[in-house]
């Protein structure tokens, strides 16, 4: 994945990125342990805005909502 052609585009825009200041974090879903989402809306109804579903998500969830830009 880090050899392959996407990471040869994406290595350089992500370096441009970090040289203007921003800060960077590169995660692949691949290494990533996601289950998908059994539908039971219990993130609207019971929870708003939290998923009971106890997988890598989880750590990625607060560094999404802090992120300016996905």
């Amino acid at each position: 994945m880090e050899k392959g052609r996407t990471a040869k585009i994406l290595t350089p825009f992500l370096d441009g990125m970090k040289k203007a200041g921003a800060s960077v974090e590169l995660f692949y879903a691949k290494h990533l342990n996601v289950k998908p989402c059994t539908g039971e809306l219990h993130c609207w109804n019971e929870k708003p805005g939290c998923c009971y579903i106890d997988d890598d998500m989880q750590s990625l969830y607060p560094k999404l909502r802090k992120a300016d830009i996905l």
